[in-house]
């Protein structure tokens, strides 16, 4: 069941590196819905650490129908190659909002072939939102062979959740012996001879077997190769074969090279190159953050080998990006919140003071004198003045009236 805008999955991606060839490691990843658009063309899933891949991936399923629908992931290494994808189905059906979670009220479970809903074997526990449990599961009177078993759920409001199947096989074994020992071992590469054909492992009986392999790879071709081994039991019994991918080069002793491959023959990976701190750049500004990834090598284009990176989540934030004012974000990663620098006139005694401006911009306006005209003749009195910063009612701005009490005596006056 899938509720609400997204789902969170916690993905486990890992990538194995073998001795026999190249060294390898995790340099991006990618996810997709449904249809796979092809190598290269899904979300891009970015990697923190190439050498201990555990990504959260977070997706959103608001333009998916109702129904049965699957997201698949696959990683690529450093030498360009991508994995196979890993899948996971989920299911999509609209609930109610004004409905609450109900809880888990009781379980079942069956083998191979499912009996209907609520036929199966119960599984009783108290009523809650999530439950972990041990389930003893018997398996009697099972044909030696492969089978599944299954389980689901079903919540307060009836409804089954689908069953989960996970596949075994049964074998016959003694009541009265003991876990059988391993006693034989053998591998190949590519195609399988059949059992007990394949290159024989030396070792002793055991419960746990932990061997050193010295192969032979004679008249293997140069290039990837899948190597395979399995076990015997002291009942005759051989497990299933594990694979694991291994690349074969033909070495001959040069100068070691910054490449990932043991150039000189003497068991290092590029030993005696100059290595450098790769940091990754996660916004793709140029600049990196985080934990250093010691290379001599770039690890992939989401690296770079500098991490003064303030804000590795926004390309915006950089030591060469320009500072703004005011608003409380170091753009430029110096560590110092800028105020804006207001310009102005820092003159408490103009008449245009700014009491926010920082910096005086030469825009001062001074009061100036003006004088009493008594008589409103627009002369004024040189006795009487006043300064502002504009004209009181009143007052002029001369002082040639030789007498303000009298229109009539002014400086344009005609002697008589």
């Amino acid at each position: 069941m899938v509720r609400g805008m997204s789902r969170f999955i916690a993905l486990a991606l890992w990538l194995v590196n073998n001795s026999l060839g190249f060294t390898q490691f995790i340099v991006g990843g990618e996810y997709f819905i449904d249809q796979d658009p092809g190598l290269g063309s899904g979300t891009y899933i970015s990697l923190n650490n190439p050498n201990d891949v555990e990504v959260n991936l977070t997706f959103t399923l608001t333009d998916l129908s109702k129904g049965n629908h699957r997201v698949s992931w696959r990683v690529k290494n450093n030498l360009g190659m991508w994995s196979h994808c890993e899948t996971r189905l989920f299911y999509i059906f609209d609930i109610p909002l004004l409905v609450p979670t109900s809880d888990v009220i009781m379980g079942e479970w069956f083998v191979d072939e499912d009996p209907g809903l609520g036929n199966g074997v119960s599984i009783n526990f108290p009523s809650n939102s999530n439950v972990e449990m041990s389930l003893p599961v018997f398996f009697d009177n099972l044909s030696e062979g492969s089978h599944t078993v299954s389980l689901r759920m079903k919540n307060e409001q009836g409804v089954w959740s689908h069953h989960e199947t996970r596949l075994f096989y049964v074998y016959p074994v003694p009541v009265s012996s003991a876990e059988p020992l391993i006693v034989a071992a053998e591998w190949f590469i590519d195609i399988d001879p059949g059992i007990g054909n394949a290159n024989p492992i030396a070792i002793s009986p055991t419960l746990n077997a932990d061997v050193a392999l010295n192969l032979s790879i004679l008249g293997v071709p140069v290039g990837e190769h899948l190597l395979f081994l399995r076990v015997k039991d002291a009942m005759g019994k051989w497990t299933h074969y594990e694979g694991r991918l291994i690349t074969i080069n033909n070495c001959i002793p040069v100068s070691e090279l910054c490449n990932y491959m043991d150039d000189d023959c003497d068991g290092i990976t590029d030993n005696g190159v100059s290595l450098s701190n790769f940091y990754l750049d996660n916004d793709q500004d140029g600049e990196g953050a985080g934990s250093t990834f010691l290379s001599c090598y770039s690890p992939g284009t989401q690296y770079v080998t500098n991490d003064v990176d303030c804000n590795d989540d926004n390309d915006d934030i950089n030591t060469i990006s320009a500072e703004i004012c005011g608003n409380n974000i170091d753009e430029n990663c110096d560590g110092i919140l800028s105020p804006c620098l207001i310009e102005g006139c820092t003159n408490y005694a103009a008449c245009n003071f700014n009491v926010n401006a920082l910096q005086d911009n030469g825009s001062c306006i001074l009061p100036i004198i003006y004088y009493a005209d008594s008589d409103g003749d627009n002369y004024g009195n040189s006795a009487i003045t006043s300064s502002a910063c504009s004209p009181p009612t009143g007052y002029v701005t001369n002082s040639n009236d030789c007498n303000d009490n009298n229109a009539a005596l002014n400086t344009i006056t005609a002697e008589t």
